[in-house]
């Protein structure tokens, strides 16, 4: 009977340890990703054989604004796509991923910078991620420098750090990245917004107006248990049609928690039965073994 109730008491320690690591996993990306007040954080993305045009985001970025209106509080949105570009300083040369986004991207994505500044973004400015910047600088330390894409020059404003968590490091890998302003001709083939919630469902439903047809995710909420069953459910449906779109690996960061926090939460559930089933047959024990013994002692 000692062995059940040490049994109940492993798996309860088991199911406070499995909740302590979800929490953990997922409290520096809802940091991240979450927004603050009574608003709510919405993204969609794009096929990439299929993209937005710059025209199309920006006339649905003003009828946000128009709906959201002085009341309602003013709209953050932030927009963007990427494509495979060779980076130029000098005589050296690199392959890089760059991100064209609008200029309102690092109000709404919050990297850290190991040198320069983010905060004046746009123009002919760039901004380069740690891989980049040693690629064609050999250091970190390049804000100011000068670097051609296709050919047009852009002035360094800053560098960003590299991610050290092993979901980010997974997503990022070790490719060099340039941040350059979007131009009238380049793709979107992702957005997200911070719009006000003066009531439930405002800021989804003003977002799923107002873009062009897209995924759409709610970001606020991705992490709550229906938004995780929600994945789970997609992804054992062999008849849903799944839709071909392109994600950041920022987006892919918190896509791949939510799938960590799915399996922590199953785990969790799992040794929840398990203890319940332990406590059930203690108890049960225990009553009969009272029950034996008051009845030999009459």
């Amino acid at each position: 009977m000692r062995k059940l109730w040490i049994a109940v008491g492993l798996l309860a320690a088991a199911m406070l340890a499995t909740g302590l690591a979800a929490r953990a996993l997922a409290e520096p990306v809802a940091v991240d990703w979450q927004s603050q007040g009574e608003c709510r954080r919405v993204s969609v993305y794009y096929d990439p054989h299929t993209p937005v045009t710059q025209a199309e985001m920006e006339g649905a970025a003003q009828a946000v604004a128009a709906a959201c209106g002085g009341e309602n509080g003013s709209p953050l949105l932030a927009w963007g796509g990427s494509s495979q570009q060779v980076a130029e300083y000098r005589s050296r040369r690199a392959e890089t991923t760059v991100y064209r986004v609008s200029q309102d991207f690092f109000r709404l994505y919050r990297f850290a910078p190991v040198s320069g500044s983010v905060y004046t973004f746009g123009g002919s400015s760039a901004v380069l991620n740690w891989y980049a910047a040693w690629a064609l600088f050999g250091s970190d330390n390049c804000a100011g420098q000068f670097i051609a894409v296709d050919g047009q020059p852009y002035q360094i404003l800053a560098v960003l750090d590299t991610p050290d968590d092993t979901i980010s490091r997974a997503a990022y890998g070790d490719t060099p990245m340039i941040f350059l302003p979007i131009g009238e001709e380049d793709p979107v083939t992702f957005c997200e917004a911070v719009l006000p919630e003066p009531v439930d469902g405002f800021a989804m439903t003003l977002f799923q107006e107002s873009m062009p047809q897209g995924h759409f995710v709610d970001v606020s909420g991705q992490f709550a248990l229906g938004a995780l069953l929600q994945m789970l459910g997609e992804a054992l449906d062999c008849h849903t049609q799944h839709v071909t779109f392109s994600l950041p690996p920022w987006a892919f960061v918190a896509r791949q928690t939510g799938k960590y926090l799915l399996m922590l939460w199953g785990i969790f559930a799992a040794e929840g039965i398990a203890c319940l089933a332990v406590l059930w047959a203690a108890v049960r024990k225990t009553v009969l073994f009272l029950a034996r013994r008051r009845k030999s002692g009459r």
